[in-house]
């Protein structure tokens, strides 16, 4: 496993206190501040805040201080230069994240949620949906720490393909229920296949936090745990 295969999060809540906004705010660039400042609402503006705040603390935690961030297609930030590190952000409700590593990486975050059998339809195939009902039935294949729960399930599932989605810089411009999911029983290691990308060696590697899924794609089949920040 990579040495920089880690999973930071923030809690992004701090925020309320204006005191700490406003001095986290006057640390940041004049990107970030022009990010921050496009958004009307106060939780957006927390969310925005914290992704900046955690790119600046986990990069000067690995030595990189002096940066330039560049921008791909649809947005994908990555570092100026050969530094060999590669990262990824996403945020939801009251969490910001950041992975880092030194190959390619994508990842994704969301509060459980309600998912409407039209959109279930939208976003997952025949094999994937026929996959869930089983673990929702009960079907004594899966094991118990299976959630039977269908918001936590399709959360998670949904997660997994955004965080495809982002590791090839291309977010939903890729069609979602064109990347499949190959899941074990326990959903906790997953690998993707996509129709009009090459998916091979890419693993996908799932976590919790409360009432929040979190979704990584890695070339690696193994990868760090969640480390909270602040």
């Amino acid at each position: 496993m990579g040495v920089c295969n880690k999973v930071y999060v923030y809690d992004v809540s701090v925020f309320s206190d204006r005191e700490l906004f406003d001095k986290f705010y006057g640390q940041m660039d004049d990107k970030r501040k022009e990010k921050i400042d496009r958004f009307k609402n106060a939780s957006d503006k927390y969310l925005s805040l914290g992704a900046g705040v955690l790119l600046k603390t986990v990069l000067s935690d690995v030595g990189i201080r002096d940066y330039e961030l560049k921008y791909g297609k649809n947005d994908k930030p990555y570092l100026e230069g050969d530094s060999g590190l590669f990262f990824n952000l996403s945020h939801s409700g009251k969490y910001a994240i950041m992975t880092i590593s030194d190959r390619e990486v994508g990842i994704d975050i969301e509060k459980n949620k309600k998912f409407e059998d039209s959109l279930i339809k939208h976003i997952f195939d025949e094999e994937e949906i026929s996959f869930a009902n089983d673990i929702l039935s009960g079907a004594e294949t899966f094991s118990a720490t299976c959630s039977r729960n269908a918001d936590v399930l399709y959360t998670g599932m949904w997660t997994a393909k955004e965080s495809v989605m982002k590791f090839f810089g291309i977010g939903l411009g890729m069609d979602p229920v064109k990347i499949h999911l190959e899941m074990n029983e326990d959903m906790q290691c997953l690998k993707a296949t996509a129709r009009e990308h090459d998916c091979s060696g890419l693993f996908i590697h799932r976590y919790e936090l409360g009432d929040y899924q979190i979704s990584v794609c890695s070339e690696y089949e193994t990868y760090g745990g969640i480390i909270p920040i602040g």
